[in-house]
């Protein structure tokens, strides 16, 4: 911060202390020095972001909440009054510049959005000098804003972004190993682009589709890197290696696999990030690609070792029962035959086709969140009484009562059995009709006297 913007640091501090608004706002920001007087109606390129329509609107609807105007009335002097507002989860790519103007900011949540670093980097925040509260985790910051660093602030949160740091996503492949025999034919570029859409979070979500769209165009035949432009797109996510040469040979004008022993070859992936970002482990991951003689025993048993170690890592309770005891017996028999010293190759690819046929039927089953929900929704359907609907509607609600419980109770219930059994029960409930009663033209007076007791009249 220079000596100026500490002069005005120190004098806003003072000037905050009072209940009035200053006469005059400047921005403290690194890219802003101009003067705006209070009374000075905002410009909309000030609350404008690359953000969608759908998160914009999100967006000023906030802003005027805070300011208590409409977006095109508010004025420098109503950013200073501004004293909290929240933006988070609204899929934001971008931070206004209005903020920087909140001079008496006190709490800014911008967590849940999609900001990356370079969207962090536009704007200085650090005019708010009266922030205390400052949340933006849970976004796809690859590295600290300096601003950030700077600010002297008594709750700050960045976690769950890319940085390398301590409770940080990263990214992974998934998968991270792909296998060609030779005499297979290989589209690089189709390859290229068939490895970078798979790439995930640690958490198992996807990236946002700014880092990489399967529907962008497909990469060049030349390398290309984190500056060159495909149709006005940049690729967030590069393949920084990518020599396969001495892999695949041309024969009649097509790529395919030419070797004589299995060979492998690491692919470095990385999420661009800038200046240093190569250092920073959670925006890197590494897909390896082997190429196998499919004559030789150990090629077929590279794919097999490979493929048992990747099924270990799945959970029984992740799957329906039936799905998953036939995937338990192909990996029990595909570890013992791999096991086997006297295995030949066509053994272990009986044993590989037979495990990557039941890997792809395994269905995944109800989890425990979803089976809490279902049991729930049980106990509370115990509430409604018959008597009180008419019996179609009631006819429809004891169905979906009836789904929810074989949802819960079938160990082969797939996650769409129960969604399907959640969503019918609350259409159903919806659909209840109470049951219309009948006022007789008279009330004979035992039936009056049972209700009201002895000696009460009636007016009418």
């Amino acid at each position: 911060m220079t000596k100026s913007r500490k002069l005005f640091a120190a004098l806003t501090a003072a000037a905050m202390v009072t209940a009035s608004v200053p006469a005059s706002l400047i921005s403290v920001g690194a890219s802003a020095a101009t003067v705006y007087d209070d009374d000075e109606i905002v410009a909309y390129s000030m609350f404008e972001t690359n953000s969608s329509a759908e998160a914009q609107e999100k967006l000023e609807a906030a802003i005027e909440k805070a300011a208590k105007k409409d977006i095109g009335e508010i004025t420098y002097g109503d950013l200073a009054k501004i004293t909290s507002l929240n933006l988070s989860k609204m899929g934001l790519e971008g931070i206004p510049k209005a903020i920087e103007y909140m001079a008496r900011l006190r709490t800014l949540n911008l967590s849940g959005n999609l900001l990356r670093s370079a969207d962090a980097n536009a704007v200085d925040l650090t005019g708010c000098i009266n922030l205390t509260s400052l949340d933006i985790s849970n976004n796809y910051l690859t590295s600290v804003p300096s601003w950030y660093v700077s600010m002297d602030i008594t709750t700050k949160k960045i976690d769950n972004n890319l940085i390398n740091n301590k409770n940080q996503r990263s990214i992974v492949a998934a998968p991270a190993v792909y296998y060609f025999m030779k005499g297979d034919e290989v589209n690089e570029n189709a390859l290229k682009n068939k490895i970078l859409s798979s790439i995930k979070l640690s958490d198992g979500t996807a990236l946002p589709k700014f880092f990489y769209d399967p529907e962008y165009p497909p990469y060049d035949e030349d390398e290309i890197d984190s500056t060159d432009v495909i149709d006005d797109r940049y690729y967030d996510l590069v393949i920084e290696e990518w020599d396969l040469s001495k892999y695949i040979t041309t024969v009649d004008d097509k790529h395919v696999v030419s070797v004589e022993k299995a060979a492998n070859v690491d692919v470095a992936i990385r999420l661009y990030a800038g200046t240093g970002s190569s250092d920073n482990v959670n925006t890197n991951t590494t897909v390896k690609i082997y190429f196998l003689d499919g004559d030789d025993p150990s090629s077929v048993k590279v794919r097999l070792e490979t493929l048992i170690k990747e099924c270990n890592t799945y959970t029984k309770e992740n799957y329906t029962s039936t799905s998953w005891n036939s995937f338990s017996a192909a990996l029990k028999t595909a570890t013992a035959i791999y096991g086997y010293e006297n295995a030949d190759s066509d053994m272990m690819l009986d044993a590989l086709k037979d495990l990557e046929i039941a890997k792809k039927g395994l269905i995944n089953g109800v989890s425990q969140s979803t089976k809490k929900v279902l049991t729930d929704l049980i106990t509370i359907s115990k509430n409604f009484k018959e008597a009180d609907y008419t019996a179609q509607s009631w006819a429809k609600f004891a169905q979906a009562v009836a789904l929810l419980t074989e949802a819960a109770n079938n160990a082969d219930a797939s996650v769409t059995q129960a969604n399907n059994a959640i969503k019918a029960y609350q259409d159903a409930q919806a659909g209840l009709v109470a049951t219309s009663l009948s006022v007789p033209a008279t009330a004979p007076k035992t039936d009056f006297d049972a209700i009201y007791g002895e000696n009460k009249t009636a007016v009418y």
